[in-house]
């Protein structure tokens, strides 16, 4: 085997000689010249590429380029999206989570609201209990002034107001404070549609069931001190007595005219009033329409009316008064004296 050989029998079996020591037969052994190498007969030819091929290729490297740089330009436009929209979600989160607080809080809320809402129901249905309790006692208890004089021994009418003119006359206030209303507001109701209190010499006509209390112009119900008022009134019921609907007045002074309408205004059972400045132009087609529409037209002489605007209201479509004065509460007062013919 190899592993028990020495070196020089190794080198031996190589071929491999000590230096210095020849053969024996043929002697020194002299360095051979290294071989020849052999020029080769194969040329070697360029590699070279066509210009049509390389231009296209330069082309092609340059549109990759361009769409290199389109990508990176989206990529980077796609980032900052992706950045706004995180930071809008991250706002809306917050938004949303404020939400829920405050929904948290808005039920906890109506909770409280709920509890104190059933505590006032509770205690207005104790109330309410206790009111219709004594409601039932007061019905029961209670009786009108007629029974009671029916029970101290009147039986007539006749007998029942002599006892309360007596007492009337006699400790009028200690009477009338003895008595105790069961139902106030069916007394105030008759106060109200069957009692007046009107001045003296205002135009006041009560139906037969009507009681007038004669008072001073400042308490007066009807004109409250204005004569201006008072006539006012008496204008309105002559136009319900005479179904007058609808009244034109020509002329007057704009002061007038806003008068007249604030107590129309403030009157329900008031006609309506057609109010004609006296200054300015009216056509014909419009007086005539006019007089059609009203039953009643009022030239208001000695105000401010030319006579190109009363002359067009002329015909026999309405009935037409003609009033010389200049004062509103006198213009008032002629016009019913007219309707009351």
């Amino acid at each position: 085997m190899s592993d028990d050989l020495s070196f020089e029998e190794l080198m031996a079996q190589q071929g491999v000689q000590k230096l210095g020591v020849g053969n024996k037969r043929t002697g020194p052994r002299q360095p051979q010249p290294p071989p020849r190498m052999q020029q080769s007969t194969i040329a070697v030819r360029p590699n070279i590429v066509p210009r049509a091929e390389l231009d296209s290729a330069e082309q092609q490297l340059e549109a990759a380029r361009k769409e290199a740089q389109v990508l990176t330009s989206r990529v980077n436009e796609l980032e900052v999206a992706l950045a706004a929209a995180t930071k809008r979600g991250a706002k809306l989160e917050a938004t949303l989570e404020s939400e829920r607080d405050a929904r948290d809080e808005e039920t906890a809320a109506h909770a409280v609201v709920a509890e104190e809402e059933a505590v006032i129901k509770a205690s207005l249905e104790r109330q309410l209990k206790d009111a219709r309790g004594a409601l039932s006692a007061t019905e029961a208890a209670k009786t009108s002034l007629a029974d009671a004089l029916v029970e101290r021994g009147c039986t007539t009418e006749f007998e029942m107001m002599t006892v309360l003119n007596g007492l009337l006359l006699q400790r009028p206030r200690e009477f009338l404070d003895s008595i105790v209303l069961a139902d106030p507001h069916a007394l105030a109701k008759v106060l109200s549609e069957r009692v007046a209190f009107v001045a003296s010499g205002v135009p006041f006509e009560p139906d037969k069931n009507m009681v007038v209390v004669p008072v001073g112009k400042d308490r007066c119900e009807i004109c409250s001190g204005s004569d201006i008022a008072a006539s006012f009134h008496g204008f309105v019921q002559a136009c319900v007595d005479r179904d007058v609907m609808r009244v034109t007045i020509v002329g007057g002074s704009p002061a007038y005219r806003r008068q007249l309408q604030a107590l129309a205004d403030d009157d329900d059972e008031a006609p309506k009033l057609n109010l004609v400045s006296g200054t300015r132009k009216r056509e014909k087609r419009r007086a005539a329409s006019d007089m059609r529409s009203s039953d009643v037209v009022v030239i208001w002489g000695g105000t401010e009316l030319d006579h190109s605007v009363s002359e067009v209201y002329r015909g026999k479509d309405a009935r037409i008064v003609r009033v010389a004065h200049r004062g509103i509460a006198r213009m008032l007062q002629i016009v019913r004296s007219e309707l009351r013919r």
